[in-house]
């Protein structure tokens, strides 16, 4: 495999070329184990379609580096604020939450606190209840990012499953059980919130090279299971040297959610998750009726058109998607239309028959409002 320079790398699995690799009998049963572990609520074979296209990969790569790119501008200014060291990971998921067009109200500020600030309140400074979350791509590929609130560790060979051996793949699996990986018993799923399932994760993988006689120059790569080998290295290291990088890795789909690890020379190497991203599922709409608190008359056999205004509005976060009524009093039955602009309810008294006597009608106009929970 050719070598590159240690620069950081945000396309770990673009670009492939196929590289023969061995996978020990023992490598494949620990990770189908590992899959088989995994509790009810996602031990769902995930489908090809539920598979990251390199598309999506790579507008999700390009935003995830840009945000980590503006949470570096910061470090200096951490540091001498003493902040504890999950601000980075605050600060990346709050801006991955929001537009990348938003990113330059951030870089603009002068300290990390105030940067802070700024990252938390884009959007006016919250998220209401089931409003859809930012996604990236266009309405027909896009994905989803779910941050977690602090990284979630799922592999360290320091502590289980020993040192992986140089040119000898290792696979793993992203799960809830990851204890048996040297895991640290957290669960990399806790921000996720929906039906759909996870197809790459961001991540930061971490070569211990502490007693090793690796040279300089040496490599990690990492991958979803059974996908070529990549040509770019995720990070370089040597002997002795503890090294880290910032990506997004693909999962694979068999086994649900795993990857593979593959180094030139022998390392320890520590995984924690950040965050998931997800093809957004469809979801239920979340409706209610609202109705205006005074009554609107219909005349006895007359026609009445309320225009949009004569309505209440929609509770805020919802949008209005039909108009309703409501009888208050009167006697006498109504029909009901649309007027062809569709910004209008037109209600016809049914005494419009002479053979039908009534009253005027009181009635209470109304709104259907919805909203997408999504993700």
């Amino acid at each position: 495999m050719k070598m590159l320079n240690t620069k950081r790398f945000f396309v770990p699995a673009l670009l492939a070329c196929v590289v023969s690799t061995a996978l020990g009998a023992a490598e494949v049963g620990a990770a189908a184990q590992a899959a088989a572990a995994q509790p009810a609520t996602m031990t769902k074979v995930r489908e090809a379609s539920d598979a990251i296209t390199p598309a999506q990969l790579a507008r999700a790569q390009a935003k995830l580096a840009h945000a980590t790119q503006i949470a570096d501008q910061f470090a200096s200014s951490a540091a001498a604020e003493g902040l504890p060291a999950r601000w980075r990971t605050e600060m990346v998921n709050a801006l991955m939450q929001n537009p990348e067009s938003t990113f330059a109200q951030v870089q603009a500020k002068g300290n990390v606190s105030d940067a802070m600030l700024a990252a938390n309140s884009l959007g006016s400074g919250k998220v209401a209840p089931g409003i859809q979350p930012e996604v990236l791509g266009d309405v027909t590929d896009d994905l989803t990012y779910i941050p977690l609130a602090s990284p979630c560790r799922i592999v360290d060979t320091r502590v289980a499953g020993g040192i992986v051996v140089g040119t000898i793949a290792r696979n793993f699996v992203v799960s809830p059980s990851n204890t048996g990986q040297g895991g640290s018993g957290c669960n990399p799923w806790t921000g996720y919130l929906g039906g759909g399932l996870a197809g790459a994760v961001a991540v930061n993988i971490t070569v211990d090279a502490n007693g090793q006689s690796a040279t300089p120059g040496s490599y990690l790569t990492a991958f979803a299971t059974g996908a070529a080998v990549p040509a770019t290295s995720w990070l370089n290291f040597a002997g002795g040297q503890v090294a880290s990088n910032a990506g997004i890795l693909p999962l694979s789909t068999s086994p649900s959610f795993g990857f593979t690890v593959l180094t030139s020379a022998t390392t320890h190497v520590i995984v924690d998750v950040t965050g998931s991203f997800v093809r957004p599922a469809a979801t239920a709409l979340t409706c209610s009726n609202v109705y205006n608190t005074t009554t609107s008359t219909v005349v006895y056999q007359s026609f009445a058109n309320f225009l949009d205004a004569s309505f209440p509005a929609c509770p805020a976060s919802t949008t209005g998607v039909g108009y309703l009524w409501k009888y208050s009093s009167g006697t006498g039955g109504l029909a009901v239309w649309y007027n062809d602009y569709g910004n209008e309810l037109g209600l016809s008294y049914a005494a419009y028959n002479p053979t039908i006597t009534g009253t005027n009608m009181a009635i209470y106009l109304g709104r259907r409002c919805c909203q997408v929970p999504g993700r």
